[in-house]
Formats: C-alpha cells, structure tokens, sequence
C-alpha cells in the first residue's frame, strides 16, 4: 500500500466531520481535566460509548475483550505516555529512531477499559504528519476512533495495566 493510499484511508475516515463540533485538542470531556494536569497535546479521551470500535482494530492484533469502559484522567494518561517511549522501544519490529519521541509525533486516543477488576487503558496511534493538512484530525479524533487498515508499524494500539503501571499489550498494523 502506497503512502497516497494511506493518506487517502485516512481522509475518507476523516470525512464525517460535523459542522457542528468544535475544534478541541484535549480531552473531549473538560470536566475530567484535574486542575494541575493537563491533558497532552494531541491526545484524546474516547466517550466509553466507542468500546466496541476501539477495540476492533482493521489490521493489528485486539486488547482482550472488555467488561465495561471508562474515561482516563489527565493525569493517568500522563503517567501511561511517560511509560511509552522504552515500552515501543523493545517491542516495535524495528527499532525506529522515532519511537524514542514518542508519543509526541502521533496523535493519539485513549479509552479507559475493564475487566474484571483490572483497569487499563488502551491508546489507538497514528502518524500526525501524514494526515492531509485541509482535514481538522484534531476534530474528528477527538470524537470518533480513526482506523486505518495496513499503515505499517506508525499506526499502532497499546495499552497500559494502571496498577502496574506496565505496558503489556503492544499491536502495530501490518505492513504496507
């Protein structure tokens, strides 16, 4: 798959941008923000409505099945991105120079999921640099999951045991 084809996924799942929402580059909830964390730029926080398209990703390996879904605070996603670059770091297929900037180069979603009584959150990646520039991703991320089929290892989910405070779950798409 061409890069002109990956752009193109993206802006057809990019496509159902509403007039009506607002441009927002945090969480899409504002009342979850603790006052002395603040929620990175370029993340988002999913509503727990989007479970079941969240986890069932077109191309890269699931999260188990959930029992329920909840939204993450700021501050744990803070501490989930700050974990992020060394757990890429020794899973990713190749040992990409970028992954150690992660997660600032990806725009990144996250939703808070159950099972059981074990709580985590999962984070759906993809590349900021190769969405069209005339799309509002902000906008659209912030509301709906975006799923690109194939995309290679830039276009990947992980996610993150709150209690260990470990990543244990890493999926990277298939190759182009």
């Amino acid at each position: 798959m061409s890069i002109g084809t990956i752009l193109t996924s993206v802006a057809v799942a990019l496509a159902g941008l509403s007039a009506d929402t607002q441009s927002a580059y945090g969480p899409s909830d504002p009342d979850i923000v603790e006052p002395d964390v603040q929620m990175p730029t370029e993340a988002f926080i999913i509503d727990p409505s989007t479970l079941r398209e969240m986890l069932n990703p077109c191309s890269r390996q699931a999260p188990y099945p959930a029992t329920a879904a909840f939204r993450p605070t700021a501050a744990e996603i803070v501490r989930a991105e700050a974990a992020l670059p060394m757990a890429l770091d020794s899973a990713s297929p190749r040992k990409y120079a970028a992954f150690r900037a992660a997660p600032h180069r990806w725009f990144r979603q996250y939703i808070g999921i159950i099972r059981g009584e074990q709580r985590t959150i999962y984070g759906n990646f993809f590349p900021r640099d190769i969405t069209p520039p005339h799309l509002d991703v902000a906008l659209y991320a912030s509301r709906h999951p975006v799923d690109v089929c194939d995309g290679g290892s830039a276009f990947f989910g992980v996610e993150f045991d709150l209690s260990s405070g470990r990543y244990f779950h890493i999926a990277f798409n298939d190759p182009i």
